[in-house]
């Protein structure tokens, strides 16, 4: 139902309440060290909204100050060989169009300066990077810098031919003076922003309702992206999908733009509107066919376990309040991960190793997109178990 206390963040028009869930954990990047501080960590709300006009979604509840960027966080994806590969290939493709070579690129919220190195290797001169996180960087490199501190108008005086924000403009309901200090930091008009964010529509179309964590405060659907960026005086040169369908790209010019071509969103806006209408009962059937499908398979004692110890494993959890005692613990590649504890439901997080003498039954892998890399890994393990895909 429509909510007049609801405006839309990016083009204020009203927006309605289509989806609740209370309580969820607010961490998604930072899982806690002991099972006590996993069972008690901090909770947030649910109350996702949607805009006819402009076909934005976004969490009413959220607030960004609860979500701590430390040196304890860490979500990368690196660790896997096929997101790894997908980065390459975008970093190439964005020196190789935008004639990058010998450039500077700066990227924010760039963690261990992945993705800067990837950018340097297909050509570009220098990389610097900001993320309160940072530890230290994934290969040393003299042509990549990475400052322990948030980009801000002081660190814009730097120009940049390339600027990049990966996974990072969905904690912001207001994008508008993030995307303006990133306008204001493009060296000249031929400089190129690259953002990438979770696409809304493979949220209610696809159904990813494992994706609805506290620390995703927005979905960009593609009509929405190009408006923000529209109406923050970029040019967009293109919105395409990365990484497959879950993951959507921009790449805009600081020139100014018109409010741009609704006759390309209007499509979008009238998609999304129909998958939101059919998400409520949707959602319910998906959740009672995993409730099902868990209850079979830990009634009759078989050893299930997640792999991947993200935003889904942690959801899964929530959702059905997975216990500790029936399901005790989750896969992730990442060593930054293993040995801490989901957050509300603590789960020990394990390494893939840690199977092979646990043999579990049935392994599920979190995420559609990594299942082809998943099950060669488990095969490569010599485990014959069960393997599903939420």
């Amino acid at each position: 139902m429509a909510s007049a206390n609801t405006a839309c963040p990016l083009c204020a028009s009203p927006a309605r309440l289509f989806f609740k869930w209370d309580p969820v954990p607010v961490h998604e990047g930072s899982l806690l060290a002991t099972p006590e501080e996993a069972l008690a960590a901090p909770t947030g709300r649910l109350e996702h909204c949607f805009c006819d006009t402009c076909g934005h979604v976004f969490n009413r509840a959220f607030d960004l100050s609860k979500i701590p960027f430390n040196t304890g966080y860490d979500i990368s994806l690196f660790h896997s060989n096929m997101y790894a590969d997908s980065c390459r290939q975008t970093a190439r493709q964005l020196v190789a169009d935008h004639h990058l070579q010998g450039k500077t690129a700066l990227e924010i919220a760039c963690g261990k300066g992945e993705f800067l190195q990837m950018l340097v290797d297909a050509g570009m001169a220098r990389g610097v990077g900001f993320d309160p996180s940072f530890v230290a960087l994934a290969r040393e490199d003299a042509r990549i810098t990475v400052h322990r501190a948030l980009y801000d108008p002081v660190a814009a005086a730097a120009p940049a031919d390339l600027i990049v924000v990966r996974s990072a403009l969905q904690y912001f309901q207001n994008p508008y003076p993030l995307l303006k200090t990133i306008r204001h930091g493009l060296a000249h008009a031929s400089a190129v922003v690259f953002v990438e964010v979770p696409d809304a529509l493979d949220i209610v179309r696809d159904l990813t309702v494992w994706n609805l964590v506290y620390e995703h405060g927005c979905f960009y659907s593609s009509a929405s992206l190009r408006l923000a960026f529209a109406r923050a005086q970029f040019d967009v040169v293109q919105v395409r999908n990365v990484f497959g369908a879950q993951t959507q790209g921009i790449e805009a010019s600081r020139a100014a733009s018109s409010l741009g071509d609704a006759g390309a969103t209007q499509p979008v806006i009238d998609q999304m509107r129909r998958y939101v209408d059919a998400f409520p009962k949707a959602f319910d059937e998906r959740l009672s066919h995993w409730r099902g499908r868990l209850a079979q398979m830990t009634e009759t004692g078989r050893k299930v376990v997640l792999w991947g110890a993200g935003a889904r494993a942690i959801s899964f959890c929530t959702f059905f309040k997975v216990p500790f005692t029936q399901m005790p613990y989750v896969v992730d590649i990442n060593p930054n991960r293993q040995g801490k504890f989901l957050p509300l439901t603590g789960q020990q997080v394990v390494s893939p190793e840690f199977l092979k003498t646990y043999k579990p039954d049935v392994v599920i892998a979190t995420n559609s997109t990594f299942a082809p890399e998943i099950e060669r890994q488990l095969r490569a393990l010599g485990l014959t178990c069960g393997f599903e895909v939420l």
